[in-house]
């Protein structure tokens, strides 16, 4: 073992003048030090006096800390230290001090940055004393796609005081891939990605932004264990795209996929780019009777307000035919309702009341006829000719108590954890199904789907089929890249997504992607009016041959019995 000491005060102190000027204060720091250094340490806490944690052994360090000051012997040394912070979970892209040296023997920096460019210990500075000066070095992402050669960032006299040189050592690196490839896992999901000779769609082309931005070769890869937006197994296997993630196949995940709590607890999320909405979709309810299209250009308030307007027209009427109203009206000409009546229906009106009291209740009476009847036509050639479907069930539950399949995702399944009944009894559904299973619900299949709202949007316009979408709502959350964790690249690719963001790019290419490849054309969707849509109109014609055959019967009769008395 080494003997303590503290002959190096220099190191420490240094050490703490940085790490005041860069590290954040208040979150905790995390100095591991070899036991052999424990005097060294020592010097660094009182010069540094911030929150911190000392730990040797790292057996008890939270998860969240990103800031970290080592103190190590020699290479080896360092080399064990970031073998048991990986083992430890510990966040490897958070800013690290590396004090590396024995007495006067200083690390060897070249071989430094290549231990730490192993485990991807990037946001880093390392500090050692040459020829009585303090030298720091780090490294950055090289023209070869690895780490390059150590640079020297610091360089200080034993004694000196430079403020100006302990501020912005620690540079969001991976912002330039000198045109090395990128490997993004995702799969064709309409409005978002289509994979031909390029990609297209929404998240096509802000991908396409993103590699730009990056300087970046664009690697496009499908799932390789599994297909769509991936799971985890019961075996604890993660598959689909985000296993590709996982695994280290693919460099990040863009599939427009939601937040779930496995998800998140996983893997290193971007910036939110996108809304996405996942609802339940299933067959069309049953197409309303097509006698009640006669009624469909009024809605219920409508209807009470004609009727009622009606019956105060009938109201008054009697009132006209009362002794009182004509003792001060005079008497009411004979059919002088009807011809309003015969007016509205387009007939020709053949006379007109002489007295201008009546002259003004007839104009008024057909301005109402008319102006009820010119509404009424306008809405209701819209309504023969669209078929109206009956949204009689509005939430899963229904749907399960009426004895419905559903499922989706495993992924979704994650949104009803506190749910059993929904749970248990989920049916997985997998991302090269989903369009299958649209079609046999557009044929009337007995089955509720969990999906993206866009990609069920993009089904009914493209192939013009109609779904019922519940109003139900299972989660509105934001899509986001997914990076296995602690990923160098999230620092940078986020700053490039907030900016997107935040300009408001980002909202028109989902935008435009949405009018111009999934816009319904208006004449691929006309429809001629068929006999059947008329039923509504014969039945009232019905009706009033067999009311008026009634009538002119009973009038014939009371008429002969009359000649007979």
């Amino acid at each position: 073992m080494y003997p303590v000491t503290c002959e190096l005060p220099h190191l420490p102190k240094a050490a703490a003048k940085i790490a005041l000027h860069n590290f954040q204060w208040h979150f905790a720091t995390l100095v591991v030090f070899n036991s052999s250094l424990v005097c060294t340490a020592t010097e660094f806490i009182k010069f540094y006096g911030k929150s911190l944690l000392m730990d040797k052994t790292l057996i008890r360090v939270p998860e969240n800390i990103t800031q970290l000051v080592l103190f190590a012997l020699d290479v080896d040394d360092l080399h064990n230290m970031l073998k048991t912070i990986k083992e430890r979970g510990i966040d490897n892209t958070g800013k690290y001090i590396v004090v590396c040296q024995k007495d006067d023997k200083p690390c060897d920096e070249k071989a430094a940055v290549d231990i730490l460019w192993q485990y991807r210990v990037a946001n880093v500075l390392v500090l050692n004393i040459k020829a009585d000066r303090i030298e720091g070095y780090t490294y950055f992402f090289d023209k070869n796609c690895k780490n390059g050669p150590s640079v020297n960032v610091l360089s200080w006299g034993l004694e000196e005081q430079q403020q100006n040189q302990r501020t912005a050592l620690f540079p969001i690196k991976f912002k330039d891939m000198h045109g090395c490839p990128l490997y993004v896992s995702t799969f064709i999901q309409p409005p978002y990605m289509q994979i031909n000779d390029t990609i297209t769609g929404a998240d096509g082309d802000l991908l396409l932004i993103l590699m730009n931005a990056l300087n970046a070769e664009l690697r496009i890869m499908t799932p390789l264990v599994g297909v769509g937006w991936g799971y985890k197994d019961e075996n604890g296997t993660w598959v689909g795209s985000l296993g590709d993630v996982y695994y280290d196949w693919a460099n990040f995940s863009m599939t427009s996929a939601s937040l779930t709590l496995a998800r998140f607890s996983s893997f290193d999320i971007s910036t939110g780019y996108n809304k996405v909405s996942i609802v339940w979709v299933t067959h069309p309810s049953k197409i309303e009777p097509a006698s009640m299209k006669l009624l469909r250009p009024l809605q219920a308030n409508a209807r009470i307000a004609l009727s009622v307007s009606f019956l105060l027209t009938i109201a008054f009427v009697i009132l006209l035919k009362t002794n009182f109203a004509e003792a001060h009206l005079g008497r009411v000409p004979e059919g002088m309702f009807f011809h309003c009546w015969e007016m509205c229906m387009g007939q020709p009106l053949t006379r007109l009341p002489v007295k201008m009291t009546f002259l003004y209740i007839v104009l008024f009476g057909i301005w109402y006829c008319y102006l009820i009847r010119t509404f009424y036509q306008v809405y209701l050639i819209d309504s023969l000719k669209n078929d109206v479907y009956i949204a009689d069930i509005t939430s899963i539950d229904e749907y399960i108590r009426a004895e419905y399949p559903y499922g989706g995702g495993l992924a979704l399944r994650d949104f009803y954890l506190d749910c059993p009944a929904v749970y248990d009894s989920w049916i997985n559904i997998e991302s090269d199904e989903i369009f299958t299973v649209l079609r046999e619900l557009g044929e009337g299949k007995k089955f509720v789907l969990a999906m993206n709202s866009a990609t069920a949007d993009a089904y009914q316009r493209n192939y013009k089929k109609n779904l019922y979408v519940l109003p139900e709502t299972i989660a509105s959350s934001h899509a986001v890249l997914f990076f296995k964790k602690y990923s160098p690249l999230v620092k940078s690719i986020n700053i490039i997504l907030k900016r997107l963001v935040e300009s408001g790019l980002v909202e028109k290419i989902y935008e435009d992607n949405a009018l111009s490849q999934y816009k319904r054309i208006p004449t691929s969707d006309q429809r001629p009016i068929k006999l059947q849509h008329f039923t509504g109109c014969y039945l009232i014609l019905v009706v009033g041959w067999t009311l008026s055959g009634i009538v002119f019967c009973v009038e014939l009769y009371m008429g002969r019995k009359n000649k007979v008395k």
